[in-house]
């Protein structure tokens, strides 16, 4: 997946940003049991990539979380949209 995002970047102009979105829905991750139960958290490695937002479904219910990778400065005015904002229930640093 490295190459494929580098390959990708060489590809578009240096002047636009571009973002990479991933949907691990209905991947039935909390439904894996590998021997020791179910997981009571998913996540992935530590993202080295800027700009990419993962949907995965939440344990307990219905809903979507989204892992958002952004630099820091973009991510600041990325929390404080208004609009995003109606749509999520919390926002947490990890």
């Amino acid at each position: 997946m490295s190459d494929s995002l580098k390959q990708i970047g060489e590809l578009v102009p240096k002047n636009v940003e571009v973002f990479r979105f991933i949907s691990w829905a209905n991947y039935r991750l909390y439904e894996a049991d590998f021997g020791w139960g179910k997981p009571i958290w998913v996540s992935t490695a530590a993202l080295a990539f800027k700009n990419i937002i993962i949907f995965i479904e939440t344990r307990v219910n219905s809903g979507l979380k989204a892992w958002v990778t952004m630099e820091e400065q973009d991510m600041d005015i990325f929390e404080q949209n208004q609009e995003l904002r109606s749509f999520v229930s919390s926002i947490e640093h990890v």
